[in-house]
């Protein structure tokens, strides 16, 4: 909205009519704001709700990681152990 066009306009209005008319265009404007932000509410609780999945699925994912990692360190201490073992039955024969 063009200020200086909307104060050139009212000014060529006598006080009453231009209280009217101001009063009209601030409850529009008003109007049109409670929309805007309603809209956006609506957008941003969208967002919150993939957000709050994607937190779930990445969740998932450290879990399986973890689960791995886990079975890495088993798999280590297994290949350690035997090499060790190894070791001790080359060793004494």
């Amino acid at each position: 909205m063009d200020l200086t066009k909307l104060s050139d306009a009212s000014d060529q209005l006598d006080e009453k009519n231009k209280k009217a008319i101001l009063d009209v265009i601030n409850l529009k404007v008003e109007d049109d704001m409670k929309d805007v932000l309603t809209k956006m509410d609506s957008m941003f609780a969208r967002f919150e709700t993939r957000f709050e999945h994607m937190e779930g699925k990445f969740a998932q994912i450290d879990s399986k990681f973890t689960h791995v990692e886990d079975k890495i360190s088993t798999l280590y201490w297994v290949v350690g152990l035997s090499t060790a073992l190894i070791a001790i039955f080359i060793a004494l024969k």
